[in-house]
């Protein structure tokens, strides 16, 4: 099959962000074999990134879902190394995906949110999953024990494998969550959010991103909080505007807060955290 060409102005972003990567792990190496103690490797987001946090973070990358729209992963292949291995990988201060999309982990990272003094919300391994089957348990600790120590900051877990999530103790400071796309049957997502409900972080919550059909068995008991948002890269497109009106309606009725990132172009600014939020 065909290869699906990517948009001009898509390949131009992609390309733009993979080169901001690249100076930005360049600049991080120089600045540590000079002794400087500056952070780099903790990127700010705006409106026109991951509008829901203030900050991503990725002491870990990789994963080995597979999942055809994943942008992290298209990013990756930029670099051209390595390939989708379930080996895991300890990476050197200054290495860039040395091991391509397989599981990663970057413990020279793990400092980084500690020398953010203002508290703030962290989208935690934004590049990858944490909390799927290939991942260490010892590297799953290290992330939360940061967690821990940095109570003045949110950090935002999101996976798509939602089984794990019960073995692990979450901070107070910490909210964990599942992507439900609408692809699966309901059994499926009812699965998953059995398995969320029975997490011991103090939010939980749905993220509906990308949001491709109309999301089966979903009931909102025990979730505290609700994302919505469109595919992004090749082959994007707005989601129906009826699933997105059923899910905002379901919110509503459940008293759950919602959040419809902007590339949704919804008609109405909803942007909603759970209380007390950053």
């Amino acid at each position: 099959m065909q290869e699906q060409a990517v948009p001009p102005k898509t390949a131009r972003r992609e390309r733009l962000a993979a080169s901001l990567l690249f100076l930005v792990a360049r600049k991080a190496y120089g600045e540590r074999k000079r002794g400087k103690e500056r952070f780099v490797f903790m990127n700010p987001q705006s409106k026109n990134g991951i509008d829901w946090c203030d900050y991503t973070w990725s002491p870990v990358t990789g994963c080995l879902h597979g999942c055809s729209y994943c942008y992290a992963r298209r990013l990756v292949r930029r670099f051209g190394n390595g390939g989708d291995s379930a080996k895991p990988t300890v990476a050197k201060p200054g290495d860039v995906f040395p091991a391509g999309f397989s599981p990663t982990f970057y413990p020279h990272r793990l400092g980084e949110p500690m020398r953010i003094r203002k508290p703030s919300r962290i989208f935690a391994v934004s590049a990858g999953d944490l909390f799927g089957e290939w991942v260490p348990e010892e590297w799953i600790e290290s992330v939360l024990d940061v967690a821990r120590q940095c109570s003045r900051h949110t950090f935002i877990f999101l996976t798509k494998n939602p089984r794990r999530l019960p073995d692990f103790l979450f901070p107070p400071n910490a909210w964990a969550g599942v992507t439900i796309d609408g692809t699966g049957a309901a059994s499926e997502n009812e699965e998953k959010m059995m398995r969320l409900r029975a997490a011991s972080a103090p939010v939980r919550f749905v993220s509906f991103e990308p949001l491709l059909n109309r999301p089966a068995g979903i009931r909102l008991n025990g979730v505290g909080w609700v994302i919505v948002g469109a595919m992004t890269g090749p082959g994007a497109a707005i989601p129906n505007p009826e699933w997105i009106r059923e899910i905002i309606d379901r919110c509503r009725k459940s008293a759950v807060p919602v959040f419809v990132k902007q590339n949704i172009k919804w008609p109405e600014k909803i942007e909603e955290y759970p209380s007390p939020a950053l």
